[in-house]
């Protein structure tokens, strides 16, 4: 999984590969689907000549029109909150687990089958995470 910038500024772009590089990264660019209806963008600088600064601060212009739309916003947002409630929740079950006795036994038990080949990795988590699942349900409230 890799993060791919919403610009790219290839400075120093009077050096001999800096035509290879930029093709090599739009190869890369394109195997991404535009996210939010962006497409990154490639600017070639040269910082202590002064060239290309203009074509950047279009760029980051452009950039920023394109994500003031407040439905674009909105989905980012949505987006983000979604993926920390996820972080929030792995972090509540992960403490549960430790602080569950039982549950902390059975989890030393099944990564000991795992170990000794007596049971895949994926089937043991299932396992835990069914197991966990029943006692969490059947707690008094």
């Amino acid at each position: 999984l890799m993060e791919i910038a919403d610009i790219f500024v290839l400075n120093k772009a009077d050096y001999e590969n800096a035509a290879q590089f930029e093709e090599q990264l739009l190869s890369v660019l394109q195997l991404a689907p535009p996210r939010d209806g962006w497409t990154p963008k490639i600017v070639r600088t040269i910082a202590t000549e002064d060239k290309g600064i203009a074509e950047l601060a279009r760029a980051i212009q452009l950039f920023r029109e394109a994500q003031s739309d407040p439905g674009i916003r909105r989905v980012r947002e949505a987006e983000y909150w979604k993926n920390w409630l996820i972080r929030a929740i792995q972090q509540r079950t992960i403490d549960d687990i430790a602080e569950s006795n039982s549950a902390g036994q059975r989890l030393k038990e099944m990564a000991s089958a795992v170990a000794s080949r007596k049971k895949d990795p994926y089937a043991a988590a299932d396992e835990l995470y069914s197991k966990l699942g029943r006692e969490r349900r059947s707690e008094p409230a």
